[in-house]
C-alpha cells in the first residue's frame, strides 16, 4: 500500500495494466437485495441514461512488485449516476478514470498545469487540479482484454488542453491514487509534450469546465501544494505527492 493523505490514497506506483471484464450479472444481483422502492428508482434511472455510455468500474487490483494490475468491467454509467443520489450504491460502484500531469520544458525549467473547476461542474467546483482528467469507457476496450487507458488520457490532453496526440513526447504510468470521498481510482501519469503555455491556455479557456490554467514550476510544487491543498482535488494531491516521492 502507498501513503496516504486525509482525502487521498496512492493506493500503488509503478506500471500500470488495466483488463476488462464481462460484467454487470453482480449488479442485478445487488439490486435484488434492496427495498423494492429504492430498486425502482436507480432501475428508473439507469434507463434514463444514454444507450450505450458506460464506465469503467472497479473489480479488483493485484500487485506484484512494482506493478500493478487494474481488473474492471464496464458498466451502464446510469449506475453511477445512481450512486450520487444513493448511497447504498457507493460499495459496489468505484469507478477508474484516467488522470495526468504535464510536463512542459522551457528554457528556465520544467512546468506543470493546474486549472481551477468551473463553477458549473458536478463535482469540486472552484478547486484546483491538474490536467487533463476523465473517465474510462468501453472505447478504450481492446480485443484481448487490455484497456488501452493512455489512448484515453491524450484524447483528453487534447480536449481540455487543445495539445494535439503527435505533440506528446513521452506518457509514463505514475501511481494508482483513490479518491476516498468520491470512490473514485485514477490511473494517473506523466505526460511530457512539445508545446507551449499559449496553446495551453487557448484550449482550457475554450471550454466551460475550467478557468485560467496556473503553470507551475515542477521544482515549486511542494510550495504551491502547501498553500493552496484545502482547495485541491484529492487526486491531484495524490498526484504531487507521487510525483515527488518518484523524482526524490
Amino acid at each position: 500500500m502507498g501513503a496516504s493523505g486525509a482525502d487521498y490514497e496512492i493506493v500503488g506506483m509503478g506500471d500500470i495494466l488495466v483488463r476488462w471484464v464481462v460484467g454487470e450479472d453482480r449488479f442485478r444481483g445487488y439490486l435484488g437485495n434492496l427495498e423494492e422502492d429504492l430498486r425502482r428508482r436507480i432501475t428508473d434511472e439507469v434507463a434514463d441514461s444514454a444507450p450505450g455510455d458506460t464506465f469503467l468500474n472497479l473489480v479488483e487490483i493485484k500487485e506484484d512488485g512494482d506493478r500493478i494490475e487494474v481488473i474492471g468491467e464496464f458498466v451502464n454509467y446510469g449506475y453511477f449516476l445512481a450512486s450520487r443520489a444513493y448511497p447504498d450504491l457507493k460499495e459496489v460502484i468505484r469507478p477508474v478514470g484516467v488522470s495526468g500531469m504535464i510536463i512542459l520544458s522551457e528554457e528556465e525549467g520544467e512546468y506543470t498545469v493546474f486549472a481551477r473547476r468551473g463553477e458549473g461542474v458536478a463535482q469540486y467546483a472552484g478547486y484546483l487540479e491538474l490536467v487533463p482528467s476523465g473517465g474510462v469507457d468501453k472505447g478504450c476496450a481492446l480485443g484481448d482484454g487490455n484497456v488501452d487507458y493512455q489512448v484515453k488520457l491524450i484524447r483528453e490532453l487534447y480536449e481540455e488542453c487543445g495539445i494535439p496526440p503527435e505533440a506528446v513526447e513521452e506518457t509514463t504510468p505514475l501511481a494508482l491514487v483513490l479518491d476516498r470521498g468520491e470512490n473514485v481510482y485514477d490511473v494517473c501519469c506523466l505526460l511530457r509534450v512539445s508545446s507551449d503555455r499559449d496553446v495551453v491556455r487557448a484550449g482550457l479557456t475554450a471550454g466551460w469546465e475550467y478557468d485560467q490554467p496556473i503553470f507551475v514550476a515542477t521544482s515549486d510544487l511542494g510550495f504551491f501544494t502547501k498553500k493552496n491543498h484545502r482547495m485541491m482535488v484529492p487526486t491531484t494531491l495524490g498526484i504531487v505527492e507521487a510525483y515527488r516521492r518518484r523524482i526524490g
